[in-house]
């Protein structure tokens, strides 16, 4: 691939820096279905798994509290998750509306 005007090519760049990010294996909104799920005692991970087409493996990364036992019921409750985008506030402008 080059770089239009310049000449020069970036696709050894690329391969060093290994290309781009793949994407996040599960939304935010995954996760948290899936934490809902979990507070099910009659669902398994597994089941959970298949329902949103990933691993049991990719469960427990989005969901580390499983990995130490963590109570189930305890779980539904939002925590960071790995490659979620940051919360943005609304910002309030400094000057009146014009209504």
């Amino acid at each position: 691939m080059a770089v239009s005007g310049t000449g020069y090519s970036i696709g050894p760049l690329l391969e060093v820096l290994g290309g781009p990010r793949p994407a996040p294996a599960m939304h935010p909104g995954q996760v948290g279905h899936a934490r809902a799920l979990l507070t099910q005692p009659d669902v398994t991970i597994a089941s959970i798994a298949r329902l949103l087409g990933v691993s049991r493996a990719t469960i427990y990364k989005y969901v580390p509290q499983l990995k130490s036992g963590g109570d189930r019921q305890a779980i539904a409750a939002p925590r960071h998750v790995p490659n979620s985008p940051p919360k943005i506030e609304p910002r309030h402008s400094p000057f009146k509306s014009a209504r």
